[in-house]
């Protein structure tokens, strides 16, 4: 393993306790969002609105001027005012889009037609926000939208999230407003520090299960509520020590032959998170698996929900990846369920 110092990151503000920074959103037109894509990738945030459009005018006025949005976006996203009737000439993906029906005069009950870049997006009404990944394909949500039903989408596309949207949605909930859905966690996996489960595992071999903690991201405080799951939980405490580590934690780390602390004069982070990631402190959530021997197995940087986690675990902490390729054990994990 080879161990790295870094330069202070920046990083993404996350909505709870949020101070925010800036009054309104950056909005720009389609072309720079492009330009700005191409020369540094992130999501697209499309805002389509007609000026006859009363929600769209409340979504403007509400969600679009909370300061904790505001702020998040401006962090995560390039953000796009497209009024879905502009005559205005459009290129996208390399094809060229134009309003080429008649302008219908602007007289109650009568409205413009749509720009035929609204067609390709999927949008047929108003207000209807596109959230586009970092590839720039187009995720079409109709309808108002205020600004606690915006987090979790936004959340969503700004940290790629993998999973399907629906299980996201259920495990966000259930980690910020458990009430709501009615959550209460029946199980608690075990856990030590890094010094703890080095100890542990001389007396009693097992492999080390590390979630590093980030509270910049949502999805990495959302890690806890996954595994706390009955069946992770379970598992885990059979055949894992779990370490639950703040990359932010001021403590020396005395283990893997070396010290750990916080370098204030070039990151914020602790030296060993740094030295896991090799410096690429975006890459997480991260869970890291240590063998018997602590010798590095595997990482992961998704977020992961209980049904997504369970193979993984079992594959790693049953030694399948020993003699058995991931596709394979898989395919035939999936059949035993």
């Amino acid at each position: 393993m080879r161990f790295l110092q870094i330069i202070t990151l920046c990083f993404s503000c996350f909505f709870i306790n949020l101070h925010a920074q800036t009054k309104e959103i950056q909005w720009m037109s389609m072309e720079e969002a492009l330009e700005k894509h191409a020369k540094q990738p992130r999501p697209i945030i499309l805002d389509a609105y007609t000026d006859w459009c009363g929600w769209c005018k409340k979504l403007d006025a509400t969600t679009f001027r909370d300061p904790n949005i505001v702020d998040y976006v401006n962090r995560n996203f390039y953000a796009v005012k497209f009024e879905a009737d502009t005559k205005d000439t459009i290129n996208y993906k390399g094809k060229q889009y134009i309003n080429s029906q008649p302008l219908t005069p602007k007289v109650p009950n009568r409205r413009a037609p749509m720009h035929t870049l609204g067609y390709e997006l999927g949008i047929s009404s108003f207000p209807t926000i596109v959230y586009f990944d970092k590839n720039l394909n187009p995720n079409p949500a109709p309808g108002y939208q205020s600004a606690k039903d915006i987090q979790p989408i936004l959340v969503y596309f700004a940290e790629e999230v993998t999973v399907p949207y629906r299980d996201y949605l259920e495990m966000y909930k259930r980690t910020f407003y458990p009430q709501e859905v009615d959550y209460k966690p029946v199980a608690q996996a075990n856990t030590y520090s890094i010094e703890e489960a080095l100890e542990l595992q001389k007396k009693e071999p097992r492999k080390i299960l590390i979630d590093l903690r980030a509270s910049y991201m949502l999805t990495s405080r959302m890690m806890p509520t996954t595994l706390e799951d009955s069946v992770i939980a379970s598992y885990i405490n059979e055949n894992y020590y779990l370490v639950e580590f703040d990359v932010f934690t001021k403590d020396t780390i005395n283990a893997f032959g070396g010290k750990f602390y916080v370098d204030s004069l070039s990151t914020p982070f602790n030296g060993l998170a740094v030295a896991f990631l090799e410096g690429k402190m975006n890459n997480m959530p991260t869970l890291i698996y240590l063998d018997e021997n602590q010798k590095m197995i595997n990482q992961t940087h998704d977020y992961m929900t209980p049904k997504g986690l369970e193979p993984i675990i079992k594959y790693i902490g049953e030694d399948h990846y020993k003699n058995e390729k991931w596709p394979e054990f898989i395919k035939r994990f999936q059949g035993e369920l």
